[in-house]
């Protein structure tokens, strides 16, 4: 498959009908929120409710968003558009892993096969949106301004420490030049948008085999559910600060709507999915506000809903730059300046009182045949 995207990727480089409008929402995926294909979604601006009926061409995206431009990138050996076609290749097989996600009984999903395809699926869509992209570019600004030698020492000093190995001057200088040469030989670029793109597909790969270990299961909500720019979300506990983002490894959950009414949930593996596997009003409820705090700008339902009206959350809070490496990994949520953050969705997921249900599973082959008939 890789050798297919880099030959239609080169081909595209001059080409005068190369794509710029780059989807951060698969069409196939917002479809799933029209009442036909070619039906209209309903689009949503979270800031002042203003919506409008719009096409699936038309959504969640913007232009050259993954294209790789800079003066110091070789286009001949990589080509701009290799990650908007290889994402391209990705969402062609997403729908067809989502069908069968969507033919089963709500329930656990315990084919680790079938979890895989779907962790490339789940992955590439928390990466891949505006939301990441800004996290990233913060990241990058703050290491430009930092003085490259301490910044890896301190870096050093962190990995060592992880890692259980002496913290002595010797070997954190050694270990920081190592860090430097490394980065110096592997960045792409020296442009920042390069540089991010570059970090989204690191993210993406590392996110897979994590997401694999976790507890699957998908819900059915009682209601209707509605999707954004930044669908899957991940979810803090009960024990959680509301006002700092959780960490991608140990939130108790992933959540993401992979159509109306149906809700994939990626559990801690020391969480097992809780029966009953329906989600009630209320509970639909809260994972839809769960879903329209998380995301960037908007949110997107099916034309004869009325969710979005129904839900206030705060405006993202204005945070000044940050200071310290701290500072970057404690990401404020829209609750940042809310004295009285609302509870975490779908209180039963923690409570012990109601013993989870081995009855039902997803089951069989795995498509990740897919992936290797198109290489």
């Amino acid at each position: 498959m890789m050798e297919r995207v880099a030959r239609v990727a080169a081909e595209l480089t001059s080409a005068p009908d190369a794509p710029t409008y780059h989807h951060l929402l698969p069409q196939s995926y917002i479809r799933r929120w029209a009442p036909d294909r070619k039906g209209s979604i309903q689009s949503v601006r979270i800031a002042d409710g203003r919506w409008k009926l719009v096409g699936p061409r038309k959504v969640g995206g913007i232009d050259d968003f993954y294209r790789l431009d800079a003066d110091d990138i070789d286009d001949s050996r990589t080509p701009p558009l290799v990650i908007e076609v290889l994402l391209g290749e990705l969402d062609k097989l997403a729908s067809t892993w989502i069908d069968q996600f969507l033919a089963v009984e709500p329930g656990p999903i315990t084919d680790d096969g079938l979890k895989f395809d779907m962790a490339l699926v789940v992955g590439a869509q928390m990466m891949r949106g505006e939301s990441f992209r800004q996290e990233q570019l913060a990241l990058l600004e703050y290491a430009a301004q930092q003085d490259p030698i301490e910044h890896s020492k301190h870096a050093a000093r962190i990995w060592l420490g992880m890692t259980g190995q002496l913290i002595d001057d010797e070997t954190v200088a050694l270990t920081a030049a190592q860090m430097r040469e490394k980065d110096r030989q592997s960045l792409i670029s020296q442009d920042s948008k390069a540089q991010a793109i570059q970090l989204m597909m690191q993210n993406w790969t590392s996110a897979v085999m994590p997401l694999v270990a976790r507890n699957w299961a998908i819900y059915r909500a009682d209601t209707p559910l509605l999707t954004s720019d930044n669908p899957v979300v991940i979810v803090g506990g009960p024990s959680a600060d509301r006002r700092i983002k959780p960490g991608y490894v140990p939130a108790p959950e992933w959540v993401y709507p992979i159509d109306r009414y149906r809700l994939l949930t990626c559990f801690r593996p020391d969480i097992q999915p809780r029966f009953p596997f329906v989600l009630d009003e209320t509970e639909t409820f809260e994972i839809n506000r769960e879903i329209v705090a998380a995301a960037y700008e908007m949110v997107f339902q099916h034309p004869d809903d009325d969710i979005a009206s129904t839900i206030k959350v705060p405006p993202w809070p204005v945070v000044p730059k940050a200071e310290s490496v701290v500072d970057l990994s404690r990401r404020p949520t829209r609750w940042l300046n809310d004295p009285n953050p609302p509870a975490p969705p779908v209180s039963r997921w923690y409570s012990m009182d109601v013993p989870p249900n081995r009855s039902s599973s997803l089951k069989g082959a795995s498509s990740s045949a897919a992936i290797r008939s198109c290489q």
